[in-house]
């Protein structure tokens, strides 16, 4: 699948498996979901998708830094929520950490390592030591990309090292049943996103 269409699947199973109950939760979830879900395709720039991979890191940092704005600006309580469970040090050790992991993914091949239990695994200790209650919502993110290619005709290398490949070999990543996909989760989060914030309350009581 495109990166779009695992953005808006992330986010979507993110938001449906956890509910959030909070609005700082919310939104930091949300991004995480939905960058957790585009991350593993980091690597596709080793197999001629370098615009692919800029992309990836594109939104992955638009992703960080809206939630940064968003908290700054409305008071949102996400700086409060975080360090009441982190500290400066962890913060910083995870990020580098984080950002080691991708250097690394984005030199191996298409579908290797970035493919795999073992690296998401490790990207959830990194997201566990930097945000710990935002780590579920990363990972359901980062599983649904790994199950969702699976239906691609591309093998994926879940057990990295181990040299198996599995793939369900049903449809083509950048075919008609992607587009459809991405327009159905789209719908789907943007659903959720309202579901779970603080205007549907208030969206119940004026609409029947």
């Amino acid at each position: 699948m495109l990166g779009r269409t695992h953005f808006f699947i992330g986010i979507t199973a993110a938001l449906a498996i956890f509910e959030p109950s909070s609005l700082p939760i919310l939104v930091a979830g949300t991004g995480a979901a939905a960058m957790g879900g585009i991350l593993p395709d980091i690597d596709a720039g080793t197999s001629g998708a370098s615009r692919e991979t800029e992309k990836i890191i594109g939104v992955c940092t638009a992703a960080v830094s809206i939630i940064i704005l968003t908290d700054y600006f409305f008071h949102i309580g996400i700086y409060q929520a975080l360090m009441s469970r982190s500290s400066t040090s962890r913060v910083i050790a995870g990020i580098a950490a984080f950002l080691l992991l991708c250097v690394i993914g984005r030199r191996t091949r298409h579908r290797t390592f970035m493919h795999s239990f073992a690296a998401m695994i490790l990207f959830c200790l990194c997201v566990n030591v930097i945000f710990p209650q935002i780590t579920v919502y990363f990972a359901a993110g980062y599983l649904s990309h790994l199950l969702t290619d699976l239906l691609n005709r591309q093998w994926e290398l879940l057990l990295w090292p181990s040299k198996r490949g599995f793939s369900l070999k049903m449809f083509r990543s950048d075919g008609v049943v992607n587009w459809l996909m991405f327009a159905v989760f789209l719908c789907t989060s943007v659903y959720l996103i309202l579901r779970f914030s603080p205007l549907w309350p208030l969206a119940a009581a004026i609409v029947p």
